[in-house]
């Protein structure tokens, strides 16, 4: 993937895509940098991606609408450490 380095230059960066279908739904997930180059590095992401529910509901979207996302009860968001 094509992005802009802190110095203004142009470079690549190392992406990995899965995706997870369902009935009427797709779970994607794009992984970045080291995760995307190493498995042991993306190990703990991918058991996140298991723990994901999705809830797609009976109404009818077009197709490729995002479907809303939604923390379960109780849970916080807290911040991913960037190293």
């Amino acid at each position: 993937m094509r992005m802009t380095r802190p110095d203004g230059q142009t470079g690549t960066q190392t992406t990995r895509v899965i995706g997870v279908n369902g009935p009427r739904w797709l779970l994607r997930a794009t992984f970045l940098g080291e995760p995307a180059r190493d498995p042991e590095a993306a190990a703990e992401w991918e058991s996140a991606i298991t723990r994901v529910a999705v809830r797609r509901g009976a109404h009818a979207m077009p197709v490729g609408e995002q479907l809303p996302l939604t923390l379960p009860e109780g849970a916080e968001p807290r911040a991913v450490p960037t190293s």
